[in-house]
């Protein structure tokens, strides 16, 4: 009896010293707190522990979206205000080929051509200005017609007295396919450098009084040539008050058309104008 009794002061004791020295585990395990069978968790170091966490029921922050690039279509309609290349300035309106048709230009209602004794009288309300109202001339009044040819060339002379390019144009297209060398240019421009009313002097009303101005509408005969020509050729003449007789132009046909040759009496020289004739 007084064992149990000693033994049980002894576990009282034992249990009141909070430290207990546990055999056969070479541990001391005065660091646990009382009660606990567990060792504390370590602690983390410092460098291991992340520095900022998102709460774990926290949605993440949505990225930033990245530039759309513009649609096809945006950039083809740029493009065709920028001409697509860059410092290319933005064309308000397209280029007029060069010999287009002059917007006012009407061939049915600018030209009238009718027969004559020994010829044709054309008719200009309105003179070709440019190479495509010549063309358009020449649909209705073709060159398988010589005279056609003739009258459209004194035209073209007239309008090169203000517009050597334009004129210069037009009389290439009456020469089909024997265009103009520079010595050909260079005969027109000497020939009508000191006389602008040469190529007026062939139509009806201009004469040397008057410094050769023609009546309005122009109007030109073209008359056929009693001399016949050798075969592939045509002649036919053109009329002036300034000269005693009148102007041959010769033209060479080919695939049934009948084109500029030979045209230098045409700008051979005529009376002075009164304005310029010293004996008046």
């Amino acid at each position: 009896m007084k064992k149990i009794i000693v033994a049980a002061l002894l576990l009282a004791l034992l249990a009141g010293c909070g430290t207990v020295k546990l055999p056969g585990l070479g541990r001391d395990d005065s660091s646990l707190p009382a009660g606990s069978s567990e060792p504390a968790a370590e602690s983390q170091p410092q460098s291991a522990r992340p520095e900022s966490l998102p709460p774990v029921d926290a949605a993440p922050s949505p990225a930033a979206p990245e530039p759309s690039a513009p649609p096809a279509s945006s950039w083809a309609a740029e493009s065709s205000l920028t001409g697509g290349e860059e410092g290319q300035e933005p064309s308000s309106q397209a280029a007029e080929a060069p010999g287009g048709q002059s917007e006012d230009f009407d061939a049915e209602q600018a030209v009238t051509v009718e027969s004559v004794d020994g010829g044709i009288q054309v008719t200009f309300q309105q003179l070709p200005q440019t190479a495509g109202d010549l063309q358009a001339l020449l649909v209705l009044y073709p060159q398988s017609d010589a005279r056609h040819t003739g009258a459209f060339f004194l035209a073209a002379l007239v309008r090169y007295v203000d517009s050597p390019e334009d004129g210069l144009e037009m009389i290439d297209i009456l020469r089909g396919p024997r265009p103009m060398n520079d010595m050909d240019k260079n005969f027109i421009r000497d020939r009508l450098r000191e006389k602008t009313y040469l190529p007026g002097a062939y139509f009806q009303g201009a004469a040397p009084e008057n410094d050769y101005t023609p009546d309005t509408p122009w109007t030109l005969t073209v008359y056929d040539d009693p001399m016949e020509a050798e075969e592939g050729y045509r002649y036919i003449q053109v009329a002036t008050t300034g000269a005693d007789s009148r102007r041959r132009i010769t033209l060479r046909e080919k695939d049934g058309q009948y084109y500029l040759w030979e045209y230098s009496n045409v700008l051979t020289g005529i009376r002075l104008p009164a304005s310029q004739d010293p004996w008046l």
